[in-house]
């Protein structure tokens, strides 16, 4: 699988049809420490079992913290924005930086929001969905 940092909307996807658990630490597929949040902060609202959760995406997933080569390109990325006049919510702006300073295309079904940032890559996360279900495929046809 492609690397790539997912946003919160498509990791929701994947977690709904159930394909987080194919990925492994060797596909490197990222997250956003602001996504990893999200992502839980609504399984808490859900009454679900946020440890497990938040132990399985770490398992799963490499986490991209706020360091400073994140948090020096969300504030260029904020200064331009703001600027032109197409400012897009804090959280967009640090899974942006997050992206753009990891060299790592951003899978979202937000691209609307993320397009107007230069220098971010997009990813159609339709294509991680697609290769997730062909493996999920291949393995209960191993298993059967």
């Amino acid at each position: 699988m492609e690397q790539a940092c997912l946003d919160t909307n498509v990791l929701i996807e994947l977690s709904r049809r159930k394909l987080v658990r194919y990925i492994e630490p060797e596909d490197n597929m990222y997250l956003p420490v602001i996504v990893f949040y999200e992502f839980l902060r609504g399984l808490a609202y859900l009454g679900r079992d946020i440890g497990r959760a938040k132990r399985e995406l770490e398992y799963r997933f490499h986490i991209i913290w706020l360091d400073n080569s994140v948090l020096e390109k969300a504030s260029e990325i904020y200064v331009e924005l703001r600027r032109k006049g197409v400012l897009i919510p804090d959280p967009g702006i640090l899974i942006a930086a997050s992206c753009i300073s990891h060299g790592l295309p951003l899978a979202t079904y937000n691209r609307e929001h993320f397009e107007r940032i230069p220098g971010i890559k997009l990813k159609d996360p339709d294509e991680i969905i697609s290769e997730l279900n062909m493996y999920k495929a291949l393995i209960k046809r191993e298993s059967s």
